[in-house]
């Protein structure tokens, strides 16, 4: 497989209506505090994610026991959810319409770079470190074309104009290289917009990544 994106899963929020504190934990999501002032990604492994960790257990947990116990919290929370989003959440929480925001951190990158309030936080419990790839399938019935595309896609220019539309980060060298540039310029950039864009979030070494289902079965 080929890295196309990496990022992590995290909590966007309006400065405005929440604090970088009280949302270092994910017990954010299920206080109530936010009720019907919320986004919830509409991804069934991410949405899990939070809800795991809450309750002690690992984002690839299998125990059936221990995947209601995350289930129950999540139908208990879901009368507090605004909406369940994915690709649209950028815009929703852009357009203030929700204080906070469960998303991929290329949304909170780009929700972030249109409106000033807004901010993104990983809490201190950890999350999900994600990496989406390419792959060639063994049917494959054009190989060299699909190498030929792959290249493209990796080569510089290309990495760099679809990290500059997309936001998410990147994990073409030359693409890193430029971002680590502009990162050193704008250090003093309390939002951290560019270090999002680069996945960063501070607390990588409390994340962990899902693994395939075929693998924990």
């Amino acid at each position: 497989t080929v890295p196309y994106f990496y990022g992590t899963v995290g909590i966007l929020y309006n400065t405005k209506y929440a604090d970088t504190d009280e949302l270092r934990s994910w017990n954010a999501l299920w206080n109530g505090r936010f009720a019907n002032n919320m986004i919830m990604i509409n991804s069934v492994r991410d949405m899990f994610t939070p809800a795991l960790i809450s309750c002690g257990y690992s984002i690839n947990e299998t125990d059936e026991t221990h995947l209601n116990e995350a289930l129950d919290i999540l139908k208990k929370q879901s009368p507090d959810v605004t909406a369940y989003y994915v690709d649209e959440t950028c815009d929703e929480m852009a357009a203030e319409n929700a204080a906070i925001a469960l998303c991929y951190s290329g949304e909170a990158a780009a929700a972030m770079d249109l409106n000033t309030n807004i901010n993104y936080i990983v809490p201190d419990e950890g999350s999900n470190l994600w990496i989406d790839s390419w792959f060639i399938p063994a049917s494959c019935q054009n190989k060299e074309g699909a190498y030929a595309f792959l290249n493209y896609l990796c080569s510089a220019d290309v990495a760099q104009a679809n990290f500059d539309y997309v936001y998410y980060a990147s994990p073409i060298i030359p693409v890193i290289e430029a971002m680590d540039e502009i990162t050193e310029r704008t250090k003093n950039n309390t939002k951290g917009i560019f270090n999002v864009c680069l996945g960063y979030s501070g607390q990588q070494e409390v994340c962990d990544m899902t693994k395939k289902l075929c693998e924990m079965y």
